[in-house]
């Protein structure tokens, strides 16, 4: 399983985001259903995953560990079963980058203004689709906010 970095899941999900809607999911209240089923049906993986996007009988479901993308996996048949009802055919599982990355050198930080800030915040807050507004969210957090004087 490919491991995918921060930088190619927020441009996925950027990408996905900005599809016109065309990846969003066909009912909401589906997709709603399946996160209040996700502790029952992914067991001991739900705490440590969660279901993103369900489209087309399609289930992608991201997890921050590759061991616990790989149970995931080997209980794929169980977890479709238990959301057959809901039309869930296939499951995919992706790892999400790690929510600790490697420090960057000092003095390399990227550096924006309070007010630059507080927009990408406030866009995150903005934001449908759940990635996507959590990369935001943690980009709003990371970033370096630049003194007036400089």
């Amino acid at each position: 399983m490919k491991k995918l970095n921060h930088a190619s899941v927020m441009g996925e999900l950027v990408r996905r985001n900005s599809r016109a809607g065309r990846d969003a999911p066909e009912d909401e209240s589906v997709q709603e259903e399946i996160r209040l089923r996700w502790a029952r049906c992914a067991g001991n993986a739900a705490d440590l995953s969660f279901p993103l996007l369900f489209r087309s009988g399609r289930l992608v479901v991201y997890t921050r560990s590759p061991v616990w993308a790989t149970e995931l996996l080997h209980q794929q048949q169980r977890i479709l079963s238990a959301l057959s009802d809901l039309g869930a055919r296939k499951m995919v599982v992706r790892t999400t980058p790690s929510m600790h990355p490697a420090p960057r050198p000092a003095g390399r930080e990227a550096r924006v203004s309070s007010t630059s800030q507080k927009n990408i915040a406030q866009t995150a807050h903005r934001l449908r689709h759940p990635g996507l507004r959590m990369a935001v969210e943690r980009l709003a957090e990371r970033v370096a906010v630049k003194d007036d004087d400089e």
